[in-house]
């Protein structure tokens, strides 16, 4: 059901189990529109060289530190967020941000056109457990939006975390229909998929670290809209870490999570989180 999805995972996933140097914390955007006469898009990265735009579309960086049309973009941004819109009022937007651990988007696509919109979030984690050993935590990610039209919609999440791995996609492209987690899942000590629909779910994966343990995380997500559809996941997706009583971490941004009031959909997975963690370690004292 999600052969072409599932390729795709693989290969990012053997990205995610690199040796630990290789990380680098930041985020990337992206943002485009296609109409039936050609390719008009706009893109960011968090590294340098990776910025473009085509003539014929309207480029707003909503992040104040930036330009409007940089040639690059500086190594390690923590937080950005680009509007893109096109002169048949096809739209892209992008927000992410390390700090409340989140990525919204929001794409609006003319008839006849393609509006997609995706962006990445990428650190390296360092867990600190009082007085040494291992210890379980959680991660979790949500997502909850709306889509209407014609329907031809494409939304895709990936969550690399260490050598644990979590997919999910929907499709509903005016022929093939489905939703839910790919193939792609692998590494966990438990996991769970709730809330799953067409236009959003809730996971929830536990693993273990030890002190001192760094842990890359790679969080891609991606919406795709066409032919008339509009899509709005403005709110999510959100990132959440469950963390038991002894259990910190710092980050190499020093951002990831610092944000103080989760975001919409983080709240449920915490509670959900923490009484997986205590169920493992009651079996674990039994």
């Amino acid at each position: 059901m999600f052969q072409r999805f599932a390729q795709t995972m693989l290969l990012g996933a053997t990205m995610w189990l690199a040796p630990i140097s290789a990380w680098a914390s930041g985020i990337g955007m992206s943002a485009g529109t296609t109409d039936p006469a050609g390719i008009n898009s706009a893109s960011y990265a968090s590294a340098p060289g990776l910025a473009s735009f085509q003539p014929g579309l309207n480029s707003t960086l909503l992040d104040t530190t930036l330009i409007n049309t940089p040639a690059s973009m500086p190594l390690g941004l923590s937080a950005g967020s680009l509007l893109l819109t096109a002169p048949d009022g096809s739209m892209a937007q992008i927000a992410a941000s390390l700090a409340t651990g989140a990525v919204h988007t929001n794409v609006d696509a003319a008839s006849g056109d393609i509006s997609t919109a995706e962006g990445i979030l990428q650190d390296t984690l360092t867990f600190h457990v009082a007085g040494g050993g291992s210890a379980n935590i959680g991660i979790g990610i949500s997502l909850d939006g709306s889509y209407s039209g014609l329907p031809w919609y494409d939304n895709s999440v990936t969550l690399g975390f260490g050598s644990s791995a979590y997919g999910w996609e929907a499709l509903d492209t005016n022929g093939p229909q489905a939703f839910g987690p790919t193939g792609t899942n692998f590494g966990w000590l438990t996991q769970s998929t709730t809330n799953d629909s067409f236009t959003g779910f809730d996971f929830l994966g536990t693993t273990s670290v030890s002190d001192n343990q760094q842990v890359g995380i790679n969080l891609l997500y991606r919406l795709e809209c066409r032919y008339g559809t509009t899509c709005d996941f403005s709110n999510t997706l959100q990132t959440s870490l469950n963390l038991p009583s002894g259990v910190t971490f710092t980050s190499q941004s020093g951002q990831f999570l610092t944000a103080t009031t989760p975001e919409p959909g983080s709240i449920f997975l915490i509670g959900l989180g923490i009484a997986i963690i205590a169920a493992g370690q009651r079996r674990r004292r039994s």
